[in-house]
């Protein structure tokens, strides 16, 4: 690793639309978690989250799994859409 200089000033916004998301305790000792997405369905996803993870912890990991694979064929799906779009514009 690489020590690097930084201004105290200085802010990170990071945001995601799945409410599975997973931070390491070390990382959230260090940043600010708010929650924005209160919505029947996040509360519902929320929900099934936490009943899942205490009465099976194996179907809750698939469920996790399957909705970090959804959100990276999504960013798969648009940077294919845009490469498409430029080369049919060029």
């Amino acid at each position: 690793t690489e020590d690097v200089d930084f201004s105290p000033k200085f802010n990170v916004i990071l945001t995601t639309k799945n409410p599975a998301a997973k931070l390491t305790p070390d990382l959230c000792s260090r940043v600010t978690l708010v929650n924005f997405t209160v919505t029947p369905e996040s509360l519902q996803s929320q929900s099934m989250s936490i009943v899942l993870r205490s009465e099976k912890p194996e179907l809750e990991k698939q469920r996790a799994n399957l909705l970090k694979l959804q959100g990276e064929q999504n960013v798969k799906l648009r940077e294919l859409e845009e490469q498409m779009l430029r080369e049919i514009s060029a």
